[in-house]
């Protein structure tokens, strides 16, 4: 089962930060066996190469975020939530 919350801007920090639960895991807990069972059950179609295409656009975030001139505290924050796959 895949949930999430969605975000409201007139809400505090916290209750905006993303969330994401996948078979009653949240955050670290998430495996990429984990998306691609989700993927498999919902038959989507090419679910690896959507996966590949999410995992380098994140790791590019940092870079994308300079080219941006976004401040670097955000960026700092934003990635400290990255869960690598």
């Amino acid at each position: 089962m895949l949930t999430h919350d969605s975000a409201h801007f007139s809400a505090s920090e916290f209750m905006n930060k993303h969330s994401i639960s996948i078979y009653g895991k949240t955050e670290g807990g998430v495996t990429r066996e984990d998306l691609e069972a989700v993927a498999h059950w919902n038959d989507i179609q090419d679910y690896k190469s959507l996966i590949k295409m999410v995992s380098t656009a994140i790791a590019k975030f940092k870079e994308y975020a300079k080219e941006l001139i976004i401040d670097q505290h955000l960026i700092d924050s934003n990635e400290s939530d990255f869960v690598r796959m």
